[in-house]
């Protein structure tokens, strides 16, 4: 079946997901020892983050680290914020949101994507999303005749205000991971768009 498919179901990104979750409970863990595979999968070597630490923030600045040891591994190439002139409530609604207009993007460029998409909360309690994009197809997406003005153009036309970029003008995997997965993240999630043309 074509379209975005969510990757929680089986394989590398679930494995990644529960993972991170791991993560994310040790956060509030009282025993802050550990020894934790962050990634086993056949084809890609295995990353291990020794833990012993007494401060929640040595513990983020691992995680940092490990999502970003996780992430440089993908040709990520564009940088996609999408914000909502109506208030979005529930932080997958925003993902969902975002992934249409690359669902979108796919069909009018005939190429395949891989999203990595965060959701991140307002303080007054809505969310807006977050995305960087990597190719699936021979083919760039920076080299398709003006692909950043599409998601842009697209996305402020559906639902309020978007921004698409070079990956590169906010510092790479490491910026994203720096400004946006350490702030307000709500959810997370990777989608495979495949290519039309299969």
């Amino acid at each position: 079946r074509r379209g975005a498919k969510p990757r929680g179901g089986a394989g590398i990104f679930c494995l990644l997901k529960r993972i991170a979750n791991a993560y994310i409970t040790l956060l509030t863990s009282h025993t802050l020892r550990a020894t934790i595979t962050i990634l086993d999968a056949p084809g890609l070597p295995a990353i291990h983050r020794n833990f012993s630490m007494n401060s929640r923030g040595g513990i983020m600045d691992e995680l940092m680290r490990a999502w970003a040891e996780f992430l440089v591994r993908f040709n990520w190439e564009i940088f996609y914020t999408q914000t909502f002139q109506d208030p979005v409530g529930y932080p997958r609604l925003a993902m969902e949101r975002l992934v249409g207009v690359v669902r979108s993007f796919c069909l009018r460029y005939g190429v395949g994507v891989l999203v990595f998409v965060v959701a991140e909360e307002h303080k007054l309690g809505s969310y807006h999303a977050h995305a960087i994009l990597s190719s699936l197809s021979p083919r760039s997406l920076l080299s398709l005749k003006d692909s950043l003005r599409f998601i842009w153009l697209l996305g402020t036309e559906r639902y309020g205000i978007a921004r698409a970029e070079s990956i590169d003008s906010i510092g790479g995997v490491t910026g994203y991971i720096t400004k946006y997965m350490t702030k307000r993240m709500a959810d997370y999630d990777f989608y495979r768009i495949d290519p039309l043309d299969t």
